[in-house]
């Protein structure tokens, strides 16, 4: 694993955001009741790393962000006319980097991360990998990361969707 470290660049927001994951006990709640897990103070929720990096739309989250636009990295205008967001961020899916930095666990739920956008770093949590198929189907859980300046979460939204 130290080589994959030392050969390539991860991003600290991709890191910071699975520690969030990890040690946040409001956001643990909400995505175990999402995804129905049972867990307690002594387990954690088990996850794995897509293979890809992917392109995650964040239209959706357009009134959340509406409070804090001071503190985004982009213009927040962007969110209100349809499609200028993906039309001005979107990418092809590419190999994931950083897939190692957690172990495989064939019973996690998969973290896609896209990538980070300034300050926000976008998610989605699913019980299936959206890698082995073109067709999205099942649960996610979308976040959204807001970092601050010492590059620190500063904000979390959430949105559940079904894919089907």
């Amino acid at each position: 694993m130290s080589n994959m470290l030392l050969s390539q660049t991860i991003d600290q927001k991709n890191l910071v955001s699975i520690i969030h994951l990890e040690s946040n006990e409001n956001l643990k709640k909400e995505i175990a009741s999402f995804f129905k897990i049972k867990f307690s103070k002594k387990t954690n929720i088990n996850y794995q790393i897509s293979k890809k990096v992917s392109f995650i739309n964040i239209e959706m989250f357009k009134n959340e962000l509406k409070c804090c636009y001071e503190n985004l990295s982009f213009d927040y205008k962007e969110l209100d006319q349809k499609g200028k967001f993906k039309e001005k961020y979107f990418f092809e899916s590419e190999e994931n980097s950083f897939q190692k930095v957690l172990p495989a666990n064939s019973n996690g739920l998969i973290i896609h991360f896209s990538k980070p956008i300034g300050n926000l770093l976008i998610v989605e949590l699913s019980n299936h990998d959206f890698d082995l198929s073109p067709i999205k189907l099942g649960k996610g859980l979308q976040i959204i990361f807001l970092f601050n300046n010492e590059g620190f979460v500063d904000r979390v939204f959430t949105k559940a969707l079904i894919h089907n």
